[in-house]
């Protein structure tokens, strides 16, 4: 016959008996997992006939818990983008294989940063964080481990040196040089200058410098690392000595400016631009200027000043003047009259210096012009004329010939017509005239103001006028005196008359 066919049923139990307080539930089979380490006992029953068995089971723990360590290697470069720090993890307690979970920072996150192997590449300064995980079960966990990535970056050490200072004085035209290394060598670094916080230029030579501040930037081109250094030209500028300056000229025209000067540095004029300015408002004369001689200035005090043609330096000013050296001649006119029938008048210009060039000019009513010191045959009129020293330089005067009467002095009050009263003629020029007329004994027996000849009533014609004669009586003949004055300033005209009838 075949062997009876058993049917067991198996209860498991924690701890090494059956205690029913201790019964694992659901485990009702011969195999029993997830079982932590300790003692466990099973029950096994035969169905057929309830005959049991206990037997107690010990499981050892013999998990590890991975120890972490971890080494670096310093960081050099500065830019984090080409960082070239290392972290390397291992486990030193075991060689079972391993997890390695990377975090950035000093404390593990939900996510690791990094967990591609036991070493982390391209690193930049700062700590770490690593933990080993068995790779089997994921169960084993190693106490987090910081690591720091030391800063081993290093930044140039900038040396500068002047190769020339600032000599040019013109902002426009700066001419210092300077140069800048590293470590002693340029071949593996940039070099870039900033002005006002703009890239000036670059290279390890930076030239045309002016008078501010500029800043070289080094940069290893390896590393990145990078360092500065602020920069001030020396300034040693040219010194220019005020112009020497000489006056070839005052001013001597009065039709238009014609002072001259000219200046020079020690007798040097091709290294230089001069300038000149008038000193009272410090205006630029911008007059004609040839041959370095500035022409046409009037009287005045200037300034010049001397700007070098290479260095753009410019000299303290030196003063000079203009002075007025235009003459104009004193003069005085004399004038002779001209009786009112023929032009035998006459004028003469005296002039004070008569060493000095001059030029006469007279005018006269009608056109007349004539360019003589004296002049004669002149009627009556008014006259100017002009006397010029230097070019243009005139004075000029009025001058009147005046008109001079004629006085006949023979009358024959007979009314034939012929000499029947005192003759003189021209005197209707001198309207203000006063005619006296004396007898011998010297009195007055005649006067008439605004004497006419032309009017019976204001003419002589040997009638008294005026003292112990009966006025209106006729005047004995013989012989009188006259007195015509023409009011005009002149000398009174006297003489004698004959009176017959």
């Amino acid at each position: 016959m075949p062997p009876a066919q058993y049917v067991y049923n198996y209860t498991w139990y924690s701890g090494d008996k059956v205690d029913p307080a201790n019964v694992i539930p659901n485990a009702n089979s011969n195999v029993i997992t997830g079982l932590p380490s300790g003692d466990f006992t099973v029950r096994v029953v035969n169905t057929s006939n309830n005959c049991s068995a206990d037997q107690t089971l010990n499981i050892q723990d013999r998990s590890i818990v991975p120890v972490a360590s971890a080494d670096m290697s310093p960081n050099t470069n500065c830019l984090v983008e080409i960082a070239n720090g290392i972290v390397t993890a291992r486990v030193t307690n075991s060689t079972e294989k391993f997890e390695f979970l990377w975090y950035t920072g000093n404390t593990p996150k939900a996510n690791p940063d990094f967990s591609n192997g036991q070493t982390w590449t391209d690193r930049a300064a700062g700590e770490y964080t690593v933990v080993a995980v068995d790779s089997k079960f994921g169960t084993c966990i190693s106490e987090p481990v910081v690591i720091a990535v030391q800063d081993a970056t290093v930044n140039p050490k900038i040396n500068v040196a002047e190769l020339h200072p600032i000599t040019n004085c013109d902002p426009l035209n700066p001419n210092a040089v300077v140069s800048a290394s590293a470590e002693g060598g340029i071949s593996k670094y940039t070099f870039e200058w900033f002005a006002d916080d703009q890239l000036y230029t670059t290279g390890p030579i930076a030239s045309n410098l002016g008078d501010k501040v500029y800043k070289v930037v080094v940069t290893n081109n390896t590393t990145k690392c990078k360092a500065d250094k602020s920069v001030v030209p020396t300034v040693l500028l040219d010194i220019v000595p005020p112009p020497d300056v000489e006056i070839l000229s005052d001013l001597t025209s009065c039709l238009s400016p014609d002072g001259k000067a000219t200046a020079s540095i020690l007798g040097n004029i091709k290294d230089y631009i001069f300038n000149y300015y008038r000193k009272h408002d410090n205006s630029e004369v911008s007059n004609e200027f040839v041959d370095n001689i500035i022409h046409d200035l009037d009287t005045s005090t200037y300034l010049v000043t001397a700007k070098h043609r290479v260095t753009g330096c410019i000299s303290q000013p030196t003063e000079f003047s203009i002075s007025n050296e235009t003459y104009y001649p004193q003069i005085e006119v004399i004038t002779d009259p001209s009786d009112c029938q023929d032009p035998n008048g006459g004028a003469n210009v005296i002039i004070s210096d008569m060493t000095r060039e001059y030029k006469v000019t007279w005018y006269g009513e009608n056109g007349y012009e004539e360019q003589l010191k004296e002049i004669g045959y002149l009627p009556v009129g008014k006259y100017r004329v002009e006397v010029e020293g230097t070019d243009g330089c005139i004075s000029s005067a009025e001058a009147e010939v005046k008109g001079d009467v004629i006085i006949y002095n023979g009358v024959s009050a007979n009314f034939d017509g012929y000499n029947d009263f005192f003759a003189i003629v021209c005197l209707e020029y001198f309207p203000n005239n006063n005619v006296k007329i004396y007898n011998r004994s010297g009195l007055l027996v005649y006067e008439q103001n605004f004497y006419d000849m032309n009017d019976p009533q204001r003419r002589f014609e040997g009638v008294s006028n005026k003292g112990a004669s009966v006025l209106g009586k006729e005047l004995p003949i013989g012989t009188y005196f006259y007195v015509v004055d023409k009011s005009d300033g002149s000398k009174p005209k006297v003489g004698y008359l004959e009176l017959n009838r």
